[in-house]
């Protein structure tokens, strides 16, 4: 119902710059409705601004604590575990460009990220399409996460190597 109207609205304005300022707030509009559970739920804690895209495709599964100017896009899916830490400026793209031997296919492919239990991202830290972040990683600031980390550590660097492991005590 709320794309008909949309539609309705959208042809029956001819100039341009009217309709795109229209299209700017409706689809402002259209975030806002459906990222208004993930900023209702509690297990959500914000220090600031961040932005979602498609923000229906990300699970949460904990608490989860977000700091300023985080970008995640949801296109592909995110799930997000138990005391999951994104610091500042970090950024979680669940889509990317096909590439093939001649160039890019301007096609997107949208592959799911997971990231496990207390893993913390830090400031700057890009993690791309179609990764697995395993439970108690720390990936240091602005690394590049484009490939599944299955073993718990302190991962940096761009592409992302482990530096550290973890002993732990039983």
């Amino acid at each position: 119902m709320v794309m008909v109207i949309i539609t309705t609205v959208m042809r029956a304005i001819s100039k341009m710059r009217i309709r795109n300022k229209i299209a700017n707030l409706i689809n402002k509009i259209y975030e806002y409705i459906f990222c208004y559970d993930f900023f209702k739920n509690p297990n959500v804690k914000s220090y600031g601004r961040y932005v979602l895209k498609n923000s229906l495709n990300i699970t949460i599964k904990g608490k989860v604590h977000i700091n300023d100017y985080v970008y995640i896009n949801g296109l592909g899916g995110v799930v997000l575990g138990d005391n999951v830490i994104i610091s500042a400026g970090a950024k979680i793209i669940s889509t990317g460009l096909l590439v093939n031997k001649y160039g890019f296919l301007n096609e997107h492919d949208n592959k799911k990220i997971k990231i496990g239990n207390n893993v913390q991202i830090g400031a700057g830290a890009i993690v791309l399409s179609g990764v697995r972040i395993c439970s108690n990683t720390i990936i240091g600031a602005a690394s590049v996460v484009s490939k599944d980390i299955n073993e718990p550590g302190v991962y940096v660097g761009a592409p992302v190597r482990k530096i550290r492991g973890f002993i732990h005590e039983e």
